[in-house]
């Protein structure tokens, strides 16, 4: 089943080389993997939410508001690589702490 889900994950990230596989692997709980999850990653200076269902299929959800451009280094470089967060609670405060 895990091998699975990586080749899932693998196949839908060739679209974004931008994220690194193993930085999402590491991310994705034991207790979730058969589930999706929301990854939140700069695209053309914009922050742009993505899910992906159990199968590794990619849907925008929106676009924020967060200035990419106003955000710390350090922040750039989060949001550059993608931010997974499991669970709707755990979006929330992620995009709480840089919408305004």
């Amino acid at each position: 089943m895990i091998f699975l889900i990586i080749s899932l994950i693998r196949t839908s990230l060739f679209q974004h080389p931008w994220v690194q596989l193993p930085q999402i692997i590491k991310s994705i709980r034991p207790d979730q993997k058969d589930k999706g999850y929301y990854l939140v990653k700069e695209v053309n200076g914009m922050i742009k939410i993505f899910y992906y269902n159990e199968e590794g299929k990619e849907t925008l959800i929106r676009e924020t508001d967060i200035a990419f451009s106003l955000l710390s280094v350090a922040d750039q470089t989060l949001f550059r690589k993608g931010v997974i967060r499991h669970t709707p609670e755990e979006l929330d405060e992620l995009l709480q702490d840089f919408e305004s």
